[in-house]
């Protein structure tokens, strides 16, 4: 922020030099040409403050505008849209920024593909009254999201939010209430809940952690935790449909704490190493860790040797039942 640009340009011609310079675009009131870098970098501003010009509309997807630049948003009541799509630094403190700055004109917000908002910083723009048009595509890691858009929808009158997948919502939802509802899983004051295994140790599955990964800027983990946990001691289909209904967390949290927004896909990375050094090393592997494939395999085998025990048994019955109308009949 310079205070001097503001002081000669003006809250709205400084705002434009701040943003163009950094990669956006933005529009100014009844002109509908959008000003940006050209393919040299350079751009067509005032380098003057001329009174009645305003700026409407800003594109800043994609860029890497931060919490501390929405200082040099100030003053902006003319704006209607804004696009934050793919801002990898957009967070919760700047939802709360950006519903105190434009709470009495912004009338369109593009949040897609911001990883870094969470349920908590898009109940912060419950403040932006006129707003009219929420989209909130890419956005399924937000715990909760479709909630929290029914929520501002309702406290927003004539707010329309795009992008939400409400049919996956309601699925989560199922699994989450099948989850919470089987005999094993035990719930604490806080809404945490645990499996707990035939020895009575509690495992994590879901509630109120934070599960956001520490990720730096291009992704990578910043800290993995390698700290196994034991295996909890139940039947091997039991164990799945749980992992399943907990959306893969009762399996991450055995195999240590590998960070990142993929983490089950990591998980499966790191069984499938460990798959293949076990067995060259001929190290027993727990049919609970291993990759994917071969845990399909081994549950399809269960169920056949499970179905043929079934039907030798109804063979037995049948046996059972002929002798016994023999021996009436004699």
């Amino acid at each position: 922020f310079i205070p001097e640009r503001l002081l000669f340009l003006g809250p709205d011609l400084a705002a434009a030099h701040f943003l163009v310079h950094r990669g956006a675009a933005v529009k100014f009131v009844a002109d509908n040409v959008w000003i940006k870098k050209d393919d040299e970098g350079k751009y067509a501003l005032p380098g003057q403050k001329i009174p009645g010009l305003h700026i409407e509309a800003i594109d800043a997807s994609d860029t890497e505008l931060m919490f501390e630049g929405l200082e040099n948003l100030v003053d902006l009541s003319h704006l209607r849209l804004l696009r934050l799509a793919g801002c990898c630094y957009a967070d919760d403190w700047m939802m709360s920024r950006i519903g105190a700055l434009f709470s009495k004109s912004l009338e369109m917000l593009d949040l897609s593909d911001c990883n870094r908002i969470t349920a908590r910083g898009l109940a912060g723009l419950r403040t932006l009254k006129k707003l009219r048009y929420l989209r909130l595509e890419g956005m399924d890691h937000v715990k909760d999201i479709a909630k929290i858009a029914l929520l501002l929808e309702e406290s927003i009158p004539n707010l329309k939010v795009f992008g939400i997948n409400y049919e996956g919502a309601m699925q989560s939802l199922r699994r989450e209430m099948e989850l919470l509802a089987n005999e094993r899983v035990v719930t604490d004051a806080k809404g945490n809940a645990y499996v707990e295994d035939d020895d009575g140790r509690l495992f994590y599955v879901a509630g109120r952690v934070n599960e956001r990964p520490a990720v730096a800027d291009d992704d990578k983990p910043l800290m993995t935790s390698t700290i196994r946990r034991e295996l909890p001691e139940m039947e091997t289909a039991e164990f799945e449909r749980l992992d399943e209904l907990s959306g893969g967390k009762l399996r991450h949290l055995l195999v240590g704490s590998p960070s990142g927004y993929s983490w089950t896909q990591e998980v499966e990375t790191i069984l499938s190493f460990e798959e293949k050094w076990k067995k060259k090393r001929g190290i027993p592997i727990d049919q609970k860790l291993l990759p994917k494939s071969k845990r399909i395999l081994q549950l399809e085998n269960s169920v056949k040797s499970t179905n043929g025990s079934l039907s030798n048994k109804q063979d037995e019955h049948v046996l059972e039942d002929k002798m016994m109308k023999e021996k009436v009949n004699v």
